[in-house]
């Protein structure tokens, strides 16, 4: 529904109603995979979790779309608070499903995804590099001390990421 609209109406007029629907359907899609699981507690499929990615993806998208010309900053700020929503979910799923790892680590990569997409959306050349030379040890340690690979990996891509741009 909202790619017809936006195909055949959006102009940059409406870009606060826009973004307002597109806050709303990202939530909706947020929440709608995990209900069942959360209110069963059952671990979560993988083909819910892979919609809710590609919710993110989606809504991400259309925002980077309507902002990054005059608004790019903006999309930082978003990044983070979707960030702090992952985060959240992550809580949230460590809570009422302490045995689903998989769903738990998944919401924090994508928290730590979206961290990591916005400094270079809101700061600019070496405040990116501190940013990220910054996180990636929290992220390596993280990896370690709860024994996750993935993470440990990500850690390590973002430090030599930073240092690259460091001798850029």
């Amino acid at each position: 529904l909202y790619c017809g609209w936006f195909d055949k109406y959006y102009n940059y007029a409406q870009l606060n109603p826009a973004l307002l629907w597109l806050a709303v359907f990202y939530l909706l899609f947020l929440v709608l995979p995990f209900i069942f699981h959360l209110v069963k507690k059952t671990p979560v499929t993988i083909e819910r979790f892979i919609l809710a990615l590609i919710n993110a993806v989606f809504a991400f998208g259309f925002m980077w779309h309507m902002l990054h010309e005059k608004h790019q900053q903006v999309l930082g700020f978003i990044a983070i608070g979707m960030a702090v929503i992952y985060c959240g979910m992550g809580s949230l799923f460590r809570r009422r499903l302490p045995t689903d790892s998989k769903t738990l680590f998944g919401s924090f990569a994508l928290a730590v995804t979206f961290l990591t997409m916005a400094f270079p959306l809101h700061l600019r050349a070496h405040g990116i590099t501190l940013a990220w030379v910054v996180e990636a040890p929290v992220l390596v340690y993280l990896g370690y001390r709860f024994r996750y690979a993935p993470v440990r990996m990500f850690g390590a891509l973002v430090l030599l990421l930073s240092l690259i741009r460091l001798f850029d």
